[in-house]
């Protein structure tokens, strides 16, 4: 694979990297959960949980950064193969809790595996002062496009 098929006009285009690693990520990992028939945003669903769990629709949506409708479908997915389970929140009626059931639980250390080894995949030949920069870097530019992304809303919402 040429290093400048990812440049034009002496513009290196970061997003079409990134792009790249999320597309592949999304067949990797879609292989890989056909037995606990789940797809890959159901995935991301349960890893936020895992990190934090009994979370609201609404948290779950902005870490994951994905469409409500999305992470909503996602959710009742997994409600119905029992993966999760929701309930009103007991102080704002307007809010559903997402938790993980027992279910969930007793995968949870296949699923944290297949995940480590695609990271390890990933970063195999970069030591890991290059992948801390990289992470640094990457974390930065995340911050960069959420930001551009606020005010782009704020100014089609006037």
């Amino acid at each position: 694979m040429e290093d400048n098929q990812y440049e034009y006009q002496g513009i290196q285009f970061i997003g079409k990297l990134s792009s790249e690693i999320y597309r592949r990520g999304y067949i990797y990992f879609t292989k890989r959960l056909v037995p606990f028939d789940i797809n890959y945003i159901q995935l991301l669903c349960l890893i936020s949980l895992y990190i934090k769990d009994n979370q609201s629709q609404e948290q779950i949506t902005d870490d994951l950064s994905i469409d409500k409708s999305s992470v909503h479908r996602a959710i009742k997915g997994l409600i119905e193969k029992e993966y999760v389970s929701r309930v009103r929140d007991e102080k704002d009626k307007r809010v559903y809790r997402v938790s993980l059931t027992k279910k969930s639980r007793d995968i949870q250390s296949q699923i944290e595996e297949m995940t480590k080894v695609r990271e390890d995949l990933l970063s195999e030949g970069i030591d890991p002062q290059e992948k801390a920069i990289a992470f640094k870097v990457l974390n930065q530019m995340t911050q960069n496009a959420n930001q551009i992304y606020e005010e782009e809303k704020k100014k089609n919402d006037k």
